[in-house]
C-alpha cells in the first residue's frame, strides 16, 4: 500500500510452508544495529496478526478492482517498528527459533 513508504529495502527470507503452525502474533523479534539492541516488537504490530494485514490489503485492492498476482511479494509491516541504520553497520533481526535475517550497510 505505502509502496515502501518508509523503507528503501527489505530482506526476504526462507519459505516457511508450515506457516499456520507457527505463533507469528507472539514470537518475539529483536533488532540490532552492531550488535545493540535498537528495536523489539512482535506479529501482533500488524494489525493484531499479519494474516490481517494481508486480507486487508487484498480486500482494500479488490475494491479497486485490483487482483494481487500470484508470487508477488507483500510486506505487512514491522515487528521492531522503522528503525533507520545509523550508516554502515551489522543489522540483524532475529526470529527466535524462526531464524536470524542479516543485513550489512556500508
Amino acid at each position: 500500500m505505502a509502496d515502501h513508504g518508509g523503507t528503501g529495502r527489505f530482506v526476504i527470507g526462507r519459505e516457511f510452508t508450515d506457516w499456520r503452525d507457527i505463533d507469528c502474533v507472539n514470537q518475539p523479534v529483536v533488532l540490532t544495529f552492531d550488535g545493540k539492541e535498537v528495536g523489539r516488537g512482535t506479529g501482533a504490530a500488524m494489525m493484531g496478526h499479519p494474516v490481517e494485514a494481508v486480507t486487508w490489503f487484498a480486500n482494500h485492492l479488490s475494491r479497486r478492482g485490483i487482483t494481487l498476482a500470484a508470487g508477488c511479494f507483500v510486506t505487512t509491516g514491522s515487528c521492531t517498528g522503522v528503525i533507520p541504520a545509523p550508516g554502515p553497520c551489522r543489522a540483524v533481526a532475529d526470529f527466535g527459533p524462526l531464524g536470524t535475517v542479516t543485513a550489512t550497510f556500508e
